[in-house]
């Protein structure tokens, strides 16, 4: 298991001897089926991470074995927004019914998309009001794009990249970020009109059920449906 952190952990960390093999392999021996391991360690850190299995990573990874990671500060050093989303990335390839982890130099190329684990139309809707904020979090848990992540309704504001605050001077507008594998982006967006606006990628496959649309998109994409305010 691999914990994806700037700062290296002060009680146990596993990507180095404290938790290494026999074998003196890169990482922690693999917890078997049916067996745990337990994790201690000290934070350090607030903002956005995430963890993934380390072992037959190219396979497990894509099948799902990873999470999101999210760390609040003790005080109120970080951007505040009303409302929080973390969009978690992945690409799969589907053949007769069977899945299988898409892997570029082996040619599968990936034919399904999703986010948290759903295809569009089954993703998250996210409910705001004019006025509020949200925090979306984009966590590249995938392993072989970079995903043009794309927000309508006006520009959001990246506040924090893999797992770092940016200083006020350093935030910036826009309304696209490139997540590539292990990245992580915290942009903050304001609903200013009431309507659906779509979180996508901007790669058109990538927004499509093996090549097909449903209900107008399909994969890496979701709505923010947003209300008249109070």
């Amino acid at each position: 298991m691999e914990w994806r952190w700037t700062r290296t952990l002060s009680t146990a960390w596993c990507l180095g001897l404290a938790c290494s093999s026999s074998k003196g392999t890169a990482t922690q021996k693999p917890v078997p089926p049916g067996g745990s391991y337990r994790y201690e360690y000290t934070v350090q850190q607030s903002g956005t991470f995430f963890y993934h299995t380390h072992d037959h990573a190219d396979r497990q990874q894509a099948f799902g074995l990873y999470g999101a990671l999210l760390i609040e500060p003790r005080g109120s050093t970080e951007p505040r927004a009303d409302l929080e989303y973390t969009i978690q990335l992945q690409e799969w390839l589907k053949r007769r019914w069977l899945t299988y982890p898409a892997m570029l130099m082996e040619g599968a190329l990936p034919n399904f998309f999703t986010i948290n684990g759903k295809a569009y139309p089954s993703t998250d809707v996210i409910r705001m009001k004019v006025g509020q904020t949200v925090k979306l979090r984009f966590i590249g848990t995938n392993n072989n794009f970079i995903h043009p992540m794309h927000v309508h309704g006006g520009p959001f504001e990246v506040v924090a990249l893999d797992g770092v605050t940016l200083p006020p001077t350093a935030r910036y507008l826009a309304d696209t970020v490139n997540v590539g594998p292990g990245q992580r982006w915290d942009v903050i967006w304001k609903a200013r009109r009431i309507g659906k606006w779509l979180v996508h990628c901007h790669i058109p496959h990538h927004t499509t059920n093996n090549n097909v649309e449903e209900k107008g998109g399909g994969g890496l994409t979701m709505i923010i449906d947003v209300a008249p305010g109070p």
